[in-house]
């Protein structure tokens, strides 16, 4: 239920935030549909801003115990959209780490040179 309320949520943030840019644009308001395209980068930002350290856990556990017919529902969708969005999410933060440190490297390498 929290995993189905969080996607909805994020998915009602990004369509006010659609309707904003339109009416400031001049535009007039049409349905915008989200796809899974747009919604993935939204929950990946959305989760490293969050800095849930245990959520892969939290995942795991609720894909571990989420009923048989819950699992090619709305649940089920909201649960696989978030495993998604933590993979992404962590595999660019390692990403990120990864880089920093090689950046640390060269400038401590290019600084004992002078």
């Amino acid at each position: 239920e929290v995993l189905l309320q969080t996607c909805e949520e994020v998915v009602k943030c990004a369509q006010r935030a659609l309707d904003l840019q339109a009416t400031s644009n001049g535009s007039e308001l049409r349905p915008v549909a989200l796809g899974a395209e747009d919604l993935l980068p939204i929950l990946v930002y959305v989760l490293i801003r969050s800095r849930m350290v245990l959520l892969p856990a939290e995942l795991a556990f609720v894909a571990d115990f989420l009923p048989t017919n819950m699992q090619f529902g709305k649940e089920g969708y909201a649960l696989t959209t978030l495993q998604c969005a933590n993979h992404v999410a962590l595999h660019e933060t390692e990403l990120l780490n990864t880089n920093a440190t090689r950046s640390e490297h060269l400038l401590a390498h290019h600084a004992s040179l002078t």
